[in-house]
């Protein structure tokens, strides 16, 4: 790799830097295909129905917009997972992205429903933060539900770790029976003040080992 590594870190010389190939998949900057792709995924099971992307209520002109405002939007770099047996079934929104202090604020993380539970996930999340770190980003950090214990599972063997938890307002949750069987897993992970739910999150960060561009950097999966 070198001393070259990290110089310049900024959005066009991390997209320069793609695609990236790991093992059967392929990581790719999004184009606006993806997002009418992104828009066809089938629904996840009750109990994940949350985190469905929202593409799919949107028209293809408000899709197209939306592609616009990303691209141009300097904080944020999307990209998405090929596999050699089908296209675009991962999605990784890189967000809050301080170039200064070389920082990923958090990530907007999703596999294709039908492809869950195959390992996709942390391949996915170990090969973007490979190609991350390589071009001299140092932090990586994202928030998770804390009832969502498979994607807590992902990030933890790809190779995140929490670093703290926060609790957000979720106004839905107040018309929920949380006492019914299929919300057991989430009770723990609820707190309600002055009659609004809020919903746990944890932090989890991810850090380059070493300081400066591309120094001591360890890429993800190569030992």
């Amino acid at each position: 790799m070198g001393s070259d590594i990290g110089k310049g870190c900024s959005k066009q010389a991390l997209l320069a830097a793609l695609p990236r190939l790991a093992g059967d998949l392929g990581i790719r900057a999004l184009t606006r295909d993806d997002l009418d792709s992104l828009a066809r995924w089938p629904g996840y099971p009750a109990e994940y129905k949350a985190f469905k992307l929202r593409f799919a209520g949107m028209s293809p002109a408000q899709r197209g917009e939306l592609f616009l405002t990303r691209q141009a939007d300097i904080m944020r770099i999307t990209l998405v997972a090929d596999h050699t047996d089908q296209p675009c079934i991962g999605y990784l929104g890189l967000v809050g992205i301080e170039w200064s202090k070389r920082t990923i604020g958090n990530m907007g993380f999703r596999i294709h429903p039908a492809w869950c539970n195959r390992g996709i996930g942390t391949q996915f999340m170990r090969a973007a933060a490979g190609w991350a770190f390589e071009q001299g980003i140092e932090v990586l950090r994202l928030d998770v539900a804390g009832a969502n214990p498979r994607a807590i599972r992902c990030y933890e063997k790809a190779g995140f770790t929490r670093t703290g938890e926060f609790w957000q307002q979720e106004p839905k949750l107040r018309d929920v029976d949380l006492d019914e069987p299929r919300y057991e897993s989430l009770r723990s992970h609820i707190r309600s003040e002055g009659g609004m739910p809020y919903v746990r999150f944890y932090w989890m960060e991810w850090r380059a080992q070493g300081r400066g561009a591309g120094l001591g950097v360890v890429v993800p999966g190569s030992g």
